[in-house]
Protein backbone atom coordinates (compact mmCIF):
# COMPACT_ATOMS: atom_id res chain seq x y z
CA UNK A 1 0.00 0.00 0.00
CA UNK A 2 0.88 3.41 -0.94
CA UNK A 3 1.21 5.90 2.24
CA UNK A 4 -0.51 9.03 1.17
CA UNK A 5 -0.12 11.17 4.33
CA UNK A 6 -0.23 9.65 8.10
CA UNK A 7 -4.45 9.09 7.93
CA UNK A 8 -4.67 8.59 4.34
CA UNK A 9 -3.83 5.32 2.70
CA UNK A 10 -4.58 4.29 -0.99
CA UNK A 11 -3.91 1.94 -3.42
CA UNK A 12 -5.08 1.05 -7.14
CA UNK A 13 -5.84 -2.48 -8.36
CA UNK A 14 -8.00 -4.06 -10.95
CA UNK A 15 -11.41 -6.13 -10.84
CA UNK A 16 -11.70 -8.88 -13.23
CA UNK A 17 -15.42 -8.98 -14.58
CA UNK A 18 -16.03 -11.75 -11.93
CA UNK A 19 -14.70 -9.59 -8.83
CA UNK A 20 -11.51 -10.81 -9.02
CA UNK A 21 -8.89 -8.26 -7.45
CA UNK A 22 -5.27 -8.21 -9.11
CA UNK A 23 -2.76 -5.99 -9.14
CA UNK A 24 -2.48 -2.83 -11.28
CA UNK A 25 0.33 -3.15 -12.95
CA UNK A 26 -0.82 -6.95 -14.51
CA UNK A 27 -1.32 -7.13 -18.25
CA UNK A 28 -4.61 -8.92 -17.97
CA UNK A 29 -7.64 -6.41 -18.95
CA UNK A 30 -9.83 -5.32 -16.32
CA UNK A 31 -11.37 -2.20 -14.76
CA UNK A 32 -9.26 0.20 -12.38
CA UNK A 33 -10.30 0.27 -8.77
CA UNK A 34 -9.21 2.62 -5.41
CA UNK A 35 -9.14 1.62 -2.42
CA UNK A 36 -8.07 4.20 0.50
CA UNK A 37 -8.19 4.42 4.12
CA UNK A 38 -9.36 7.75 5.84
CA UNK A 39 -8.98 7.87 9.67
CA UNK A 40 -10.31 3.92 10.31
CA UNK A 41 -12.76 3.79 7.64
CA UNK A 42 -11.92 1.87 4.33
CA UNK A 43 -13.09 3.29 1.15
CA UNK A 44 -13.19 1.73 -1.98
CA UNK A 45 -14.83 2.25 -5.73
CA UNK A 46 -14.05 2.45 -9.63
CA UNK A 47 -12.05 5.18 -10.84
CA UNK A 48 -13.78 6.96 -13.46
CA UNK A 49 -12.90 10.60 -14.91
CA UNK A 50 -15.03 13.22 -12.75
CA UNK A 51 -15.69 15.14 -16.22
CA UNK A 52 -16.22 12.60 -18.64
CA UNK A 53 -17.10 9.74 -16.35
CA UNK A 54 -14.66 7.40 -18.93
CA UNK A 55 -12.39 4.69 -16.98
CA UNK A 56 -8.71 5.23 -17.08
CA UNK A 57 -6.56 3.69 -20.20
CA UNK A 58 -3.82 2.52 -18.01
CA UNK A 59 -1.91 2.89 -14.96
CA UNK A 60 -0.51 6.15 -15.27
CA UNK A 61 -4.29 8.17 -16.02
CA UNK A 62 -5.36 5.83 -12.76
CA UNK A 63 -3.01 6.75 -10.27
CA UNK A 64 -3.83 10.75 -11.78
CA UNK A 65 -7.56 9.93 -10.45
CA UNK A 66 -6.52 8.59 -7.81
CA UNK A 67 -4.56 12.02 -6.67
CA UNK A 68 -8.25 13.78 -8.08
CA UNK A 69 -10.13 11.47 -5.31
CA UNK A 70 -7.80 12.15 -2.79
CA UNK A 71 -6.55 15.45 -3.16
CA UNK A 72 -9.67 16.66 -1.23
CA UNK A 73 -9.01 14.66 1.84
CA UNK A 74 -4.73 16.07 1.78
CA UNK A 75 -6.47 19.33 2.08
CA UNK A 76 -8.62 18.41 4.60
CA UNK A 77 -5.88 16.59 6.71
CA UNK A 78 -3.32 19.36 6.12
CA UNK A 79 -5.83 21.77 6.84
CA UNK A 80 -6.70 19.71 10.41
CA UNK A 81 -3.03 19.60 10.71
CA UNK A 82 -2.11 23.28 10.61
CA UNK A 83 -5.03 24.65 12.95
CA UNK A 84 -3.56 21.82 15.80
CA UNK A 85 -0.20 23.89 14.97
CA UNK A 86 -1.71 27.33 15.18
CA UNK A 87 -3.22 25.96 18.26
CA UNK A 88 0.23 24.64 20.04
CA UNK A 89 1.99 28.00 18.74
CA UNK A 90 -0.52 29.75 20.01
CA UNK A 91 -0.39 27.83 23.91
CA UNK A 92 3.29 27.99 23.59
CA UNK A 93 3.12 31.79 23.36
CA UNK A 94 1.13 31.86 26.22
CA UNK A 95 3.70 29.69 27.95
CA UNK A 96 6.43 32.19 26.97
CA UNK A 97 4.42 35.12 28.10
CA UNK A 98 3.93 33.45 31.60
CA UNK A 99 7.76 32.39 31.73
CA UNK A 100 8.82 35.86 30.85
CA UNK A 101 6.60 37.72 33.53
CA UNK A 102 7.50 35.27 35.95
CA UNK A 103 11.28 35.96 35.97
CA UNK A 104 10.79 39.67 35.01
CA UNK A 105 12.01 41.95 38.20
CA UNK A 106 9.65 43.74 40.07
CA UNK A 107 9.37 46.89 40.87
CA UNK A 108 8.97 48.37 44.49
CA UNK A 109 6.12 50.64 44.82
CA UNK A 110 8.83 53.20 46.63
CA UNK A 111 10.61 53.39 43.32
CA UNK A 112 7.32 53.41 40.80
CA UNK A 113 7.61 57.07 40.71
CA UNK A 114 11.02 57.46 39.73
CA UNK A 115 10.26 55.04 37.02
CA UNK A 116 7.08 56.82 36.23
CA UNK A 117 9.08 59.84 35.70
CA UNK A 118 11.94 58.61 33.36
CA UNK A 119 9.31 56.63 31.41
CA UNK A 120 9.63 57.92 27.91
CA UNK A 121 5.85 57.55 26.94
CA UNK A 122 4.13 59.31 29.84
CA UNK A 123 1.72 62.37 29.55
CA UNK A 124 3.47 65.79 28.72
CA UNK A 125 2.41 67.39 32.46
CA UNK A 126 3.61 70.78 33.40
CA UNK A 127 5.89 70.93 36.99
CA UNK A 128 3.26 71.58 38.93
CA UNK A 129 0.76 68.43 38.05
CA UNK A 130 4.24 66.50 38.62
CA UNK A 131 4.99 68.02 41.46
CA UNK A 132 1.23 67.13 43.08
CA UNK A 133 1.06 63.61 41.52
CA UNK A 134 4.50 63.28 43.67
CA UNK A 135 3.04 64.46 46.58
CA UNK A 136 -0.08 61.99 46.03
CA UNK A 137 2.40 58.65 45.38
CA UNK A 138 3.93 59.96 48.71
CA UNK A 139 1.00 59.91 50.44
CA UNK A 140 0.33 56.74 49.02
CA UNK A 141 3.36 54.71 49.02
CA UNK A 142 3.16 56.01 53.52
CA UNK A 143 -0.16 54.51 53.55
CA UNK A 144 0.78 51.33 52.20
CA UNK A 145 4.00 50.93 53.89
CA UNK A 146 1.67 51.50 57.29
CA UNK A 147 -1.24 49.26 56.39
CA UNK A 148 0.21 46.19 54.57
CA UNK A 149 4.36 46.63 54.95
Amino acid sequence: MKHITRSIVGAIYKRLPGGEEIPATSKQPGVFWCRYTVQGKRMRHRLTDPGTGAPPANLREAEKMLQAVVSPLLARDENARLCAMAGAVARSEDVLAAAVEAVRPRLAIANAWQAFEKAPNRPDSGPQTLSMYGFCWAKFTAWVAEAAP
